[in-house]
């Protein structure tokens, strides 16, 4: 059991190293506390030969769900937990898809309950038959509901825009990150990519141009020259920067250190605070 990205950068190091995975007799990989992409599903599957399943949860909550043999979302415990999708209400059995932040009540602790806490993910969240015949409530992570960072002229960038940009291309990549920082006095957003294989120019021109237009605004502000041209880096999966506890951090701001020798001397983690190193 680990998470993602830390499986993906051990495994990338035991391949370096020679080992033969499958000869491990490993069968199943039980991944938590970041996002499973479909990248990283197919990537981590074909290296070791195991079913790759996703296990939802928090610090706060422990495990809240599983994620099903049809492989459609986190089933969540509906006699554990008692789920709410903000803006919209309970989710309910019948219920269809909706979008919102994450609301959890716990319904078996005594010691310390959690009374609708805000978990701070964006989720898709139904209540609806699914086809491997588990009846609880199921939800999709789409990402952090406060990962984003706002330009000095007033865009907002968020992780998921950046993701969903580099998912379009179809680029086979184990880790995406964006770090805002400061070029010839203007800000420039990098992209890191971690691929899967070595990639092309042509698949780097190509994330290249469907960053350029990750939104209307952003593109705008590139036209207009408030913005430096983003930039693509390819690098390995372990150069992405990280919290302490190892996982990936999706926006990193380095506008406070522009004379900084290192680029990791200020990263954002994911309430928006600064975490000096």
């Amino acid at each position: 059991m680990a998470s993602p990205g830390n499986l993906c950068r051990l495994t990338e190091d035991l391949i370096k190293r020679g080992q033969q995975l499958p000869t491990l007799g490993i069968r199943i990989l039980i991944l938590s506390g970041e996002i499973l992409t479909p990248q990283r599903r197919a990537y981590l599957s074909k290296a070791w030969d195991a079913k790759v399943i996703s296990l939802y949860g928090s610090a706060e909550t422990d495990s809240l769900g599983i994620e099903c043999q049809a492989e459609l979302g986190h089933h969540v415990w509906a006699d554990q937990f008692f789920i709410e999708v903000e803006g919209w209400g309970p989710v309910t059995p019948g219920q269809g898809p909706v979008i919102g932040n994450l609301i959890i009540t716990t319904l078996a602790r005594r010691a310390m309950p959690l009374l609708r806490y805000r978990l701070g993910d964006t989720v898709r969240a139904d209540w609806l038959p699914c086809s491997c015949g588990i009846t609880h409530p199921r939800i999709e992570v789409l990402g952090r509901c406060d990962g984003s960072i706002i330009l000095a002229e007033g865009t907002a960038l968020h992780s998921d825009q950046i993701k969903s940009a580099v998912d379009s291309s179809l680029i086979p990549v184990l880790g995406v990150q964006g770090v805002l920082q400061y070029s010839e006095d203007k800000e420039q957003l990098v992209v890191r990519l971690a691929p899967s294989r070595c990639l092309s120019e042509e698949e780097v021109h190509k994330v290249e141009a469907v960053i350029s237009r990750l939104s209307i605004d952003f593109a705008d502000a590139v036209e207009a020259g408030a913005l430096s041209k983003p930039l693509i880096e390819v690098v390995s999966l372990t150069d992405l920067y990280r919290t302490p506890r190892g996982k990936i951090l999706p926006l990193v701001d380095r506008r406070l250190s522009r004379t900084a020798s290192h680029p990791t001397d200020y990263t954002t983690n994911y309430s928006g605070g600064i975490n000096g190193r």
